[in-house]
């Protein structure tokens, strides 16, 4: 499997950052420790969903770029992407659900319809303002997964005639202009947040950009800018979060401007840690390898986690600061363990059953990717969100 040791990297933290951002939003919340200041510092972890969004596309085109207007590869890309999602997806969903059912306190909070629960098992885009306020009842993380199967089924068209998945975007795009601009549900799908397609053009964009024979002096200081802007722009939405800034008349980051601007930190990241790859850097850090390959796991898991162990914690006694402190890093550190272990006993195994034998190396994806400043020995693997 094609692996950038960095992005794999990167994608691991990434996890790690909604982790953070879901589990500060849990510690503050009234019914388990009350105390609002755990929610700050994380505000902005919910943009490593906008970073996997912009890792996808580009690895997307990446890999099956060459395959576009090529029918007879369709199957193979349908293949892999579906074995690729739903079997684990189905596993923790399945085993949240089941738990969830039987205790009654959290019965009454996943839904009995089965048509929604045939939705949600299938990652059809629901309305959030009717299912489960992410549009994703049980996992309410998957909200992303849908907006991810949208955009394979629109690669999967570009793969059956280019031209034609041409119009149908063109088509949606004027659906979508006909609504508040990237905002509110609207069009045949559900879509509560569609300008986060542009943040799958921006890997697009990104793997286009990446091809071009350019020479690149310093692709490892454009990923550091990428990075220092990411939490740069990180840092002033949870200053505005917090009220700062109101004697100057500012207020929150709009949704669009603060999907651009960390969908553009994202690109820049990206486009730097490959271009340095490829040009002969080489990255150690063997367990942040390991967590980004957990990272859908970790992605999936992490929430009903948090909502089982904050409870735990609460069980044992701990409150105030200090118990809320011991329970954040508790919790936090029990996150990426179980994600861990379950990659490693679990999704692993059931990928190389389901896969029937080892993947073929895409080294000359690579060779494509940097026109010629590839090295033999490059690393490849396939980073995508979670995946």
């Amino acid at each position: 499997m094609l692996r950038f040791r960095s992005l794999q990297i990167c994608r691991g933290l990434a996890a790690a950052l909604v982790t953070l951002y879901h589990l500060g939003g849990a510690i503050a919340a009234p019914k388990y420790f009350d105390l609002p200041l755990f929610a700050a510092p994380f505000h902005f972890g919910v943009a490593g969903v906008e970073f996997f969004f912009v890792l996808s596309g580009f690895i997307i085109a990446l890999v099956h770029g060459q395959d576009l207007n090529q029918p007879k590869r369709l199957p193979t890309y349908l293949r892999n992407r579906l074995i690729r999602i739903y079997p684990v997806y189905w596993l923790i969903f399945l085993a949240v659900y089941a738990v969830a059912h039987a205790t009654p306190g959290l019965r009454d909070g996943v839904p009995d319809d089965l048509l929604v629960l045939l939705k949600s098992l299938l990652l059809v885009p629901q309305d959030p303002l009717v299912v489960g306020g992410s549009g994703a009842p049980v996992l309410i993380v998957a909200w992303s997964l849908q907006y991810e199967m949208v955009f394979y089924a629109c690669m999967a068209l570009a793969i059956l005639d280019l031209r034609l998945a041409l119009l149908v975007l063109g088509l949606g795009a004027v659906l979508l202009g006909a609504c508040p601009l990237i905002g509110g549900t609207c069009g045949l799908l559900p879509i509560h947040a569609p300008r986060y397609f542009l943040l799958f053009a921006g890997g697009l964009a990104t793997a286009w950009l990446s091809q071009r024979a350019w020479p690149v002096r310093r692709p490892l200081a454009l990923a550091i800018w990428g990075a220092a802007l990411f939490l740069l722009i990180g840092l002033v939405q949870n200053a505005l979060n917090l009220g700062i800034g109101q004697a100057w008349g500012l207020g929150l980051l709009p949704p669009v401007a603060r999907t651009l601007l960390y969908g553009a930190c994202s690109m820049l990241l990206i486009f730097g840690l490959v271009r340095a790859e490829a040009a002969g850097w080489r990255v150690g850090g063997s367990f942040f390898v390991l967590l980004g390959e957990a990272s859908f796991a970790l992605y999936l898991l992490h929430y009903p986690l948090i909502s089982l162990l904050c409870k735990v914690m609460r069980a044992l006694g701990l409150t105030g600061p200090l118990g809320a402190t011991v329970a954040f890093c508790a919790i936090f550190l029990a996150c990426i363990a179980v994600a861990i272990a379950f990659h490693l006993w679990l999704e692993r195994p059931l990928l190389r059953l389901l896969r029937g034998g080892p993947r073929p190396r895409l080294g000359a994806a690579l060779a494509r990717l940097v026109r010629g400043q590839a090295k033999e020995g490059a690393h490849a693997g396939e980073p995508e969100l979670g995946r």
